[in-house]
């Protein structure tokens, strides 16, 4: 759905907290999350300060391939600029066979 440049308004750029910190926050108590399909749970299970990558563990006890922080951030982005939409299908696109996907705010 290229040149949409409405801002979602169930997305709000200022109640938004995703921040490398935040992330940190989130493995230190052991968040979970629903993975942006909606259909697994997720989990922080380490932090790459060196990479600025993370890995995630699945309700099933697999471990994700690492996953870029800038490549998250460029994708928050886009959901925030009305770029894309939060559907599974589009979120998928963006990423590389492996990587898996955060949920945004």
């Amino acid at each position: 759905m290229k040149g949409r440049t409405k801002q979602r308004k169930d997305v709000n750029e200022s109640h938004c907290s995703l921040s490398w910190e935040k992330l940190k926050e989130m493995k230190e108590n052991q968040v979970e999350f629903w993975a942006g399909d909606g259909f697994k749970r997720l989990r922080i299970v380490e932090l790459d300060e060196k990479t600025k990558c993370l890995h995630l563990i699945c309700q099933l006890g697999k471990i994700t391939w690492p996953l870029s922080y800038q490549k998250l951030e460029k994708v928050h982005r886009k959901i925030h600029e009305g770029e894309i939409g939060l559907i599974p299908y589009e979120l998928t696109r963006l990423f590389q066979p492996g990587e898996i996907i955060l949920p945004v705010c």
